[in-house]
C-alpha cells in the first residue's frame, strides 16, 4: 500500500508543476510544496526562525570529525614510501603505488599547494584545487576519484542520508542529498540542491534556493533530524527543509 501511495504522488508530481500552500504559517510552516527529482519525492517546505532554531536545539549529534593532514609535504610525509609521488617542476603529476599509476593529474599545473591540499587518512581522500578553483578528492586507497568535502558533509544521525559537498569553483559550493545503499556499501547522489530549486518552478518558493552554493562561507547552518534535512539559506535567513521520501 505504501508503495502504491509513493508511486501516485511520484506521477502527481511528475505530471503537474510544483504548487506552493501559501498562507499563514502554522506549526511552523510557511509553505509546503512536493517536488520529484531523478525519480524520488522531496517535500519541500519554508519554516519560520523560530521553528528552525527550536529544531537545532534538538539535532542529533553531528556528524562525525576526521583526522586531517595538510599540507602537500605533510601528506607525503604520511605516505611515503608505500605510495611514490610524481612530480614535473612543481606540479604533482602522478601517485604510484607498487610502481602502479593509481592517480594521474588532469590539470597539468601545480593544483598541490601547502594551504589548500588536505589528507584525510580515515578515509584515504586526498582534497585539493583544480581548473578554476574548483575543489577535487581523489582517493589513494581506492584509487578513486570522489567528489566531496569530508569537513563540509553533514550526515544523518544514522548514516542513512547525508548533505554531502564540495567547492565548484569561483561560484561557491555545490550541495546534494545523497543517500547510503547498504547493498553496495557506499553513498549514492539522489539530487543536487539546484535541481531541486529548478523543480520547484520559475515562481516565489524557487527563490528561496538562491545563493545555497554560499551557505558554508557566510555562516548558514545545516543539520538532520531523521529524514528530514534543515538549513538555513544565507541570503535573506530563510529557513528551510527538505524531507527525504524513500
Amino acid at each position: 500500500m505504501k508503495k502504491i501511495i509513493v508511486a501516485s504522488a511520484l506521477l502527481f508530481a511528475l505530471f503537474f508543476p510544483a504548487r506552493a500552500q501559501w498562507g499563514m504559517a502554522r506549526d511552523g510552516v510557511i509553505w509546503d510544496t512536493v517536488v520529484a527529482v531523478n525519480g524520488h519525492l522531496f517535500d519541500v517546505r519554508e519554516i519560520t526562525r523560530g521553528e528552525f532554531n527550536r529544531l537545532y536545539r534538538l539535532r542529533p549529534t553531528s556528524s562525525p570529525r576526521y583526522r586531517v593532514i595538510r599540507g602537500i609535504s605533510n601528506i607525503r610525509a604520511a605516505l611515503e614510501p608505500e605510495y611514490e609521488f610524481v612530480f614535473e617542476g612543481t606540479a604533482l603529476m602522478e601517485i604510484r603505488r607498487e610502481g602502479e599509476t593509481i592517480y594521474e593529474n588532469p590539470y597539468l599545473d601545480d593544483c598541490f599547494d601547502e594551504e589548500y591540499t588536505h589528507f584525510y587518512p580515515d578515509l584515504g581522500l586526498i582534497l585539493y584545487i583544480g581548473g578554476h578553483e574548483s575543489g577535487q578528492a581523489f582517493n589513494v586507497y581506492t584509487g578513486r576519484h570522489d567528489s566531496y568535502d569530508p569537513a563540509k558533509t553533514v550526515a544523518s544521525a544514522d548514516g542513512q542520508f547525508r548533505l554531502a559537498s564540495i567547492m565548484s569553483g569561483q561560484d561557491g559550493d555545490e550541495y546534494w542529498i545523497e543517500v547510503y545503499r547498504a547493498g553496495r556499501g557506499e553513498y549514492e547522489c539522489i539530487a543536487h540542491l539546484y535541481d531541486i530549486q529548478v523543480a520547484l518552478g520559475y515562481n516565489e518558493p524557487r527563490n528561496c534556493l538562491e545563493g545555497i552554493q554560499y551557505m558554508r562561507q557566510e555562516g548558514g547552518e545545516s543539520f538532520w533530524i531523521g529524514n528530514s534535512l534543515y538549513f538555513r539559506n544565507p541570503y535573506g535567513g530563510r529557513c528551510m527543509c527538505i524531507t527525504v521520501e524513500i
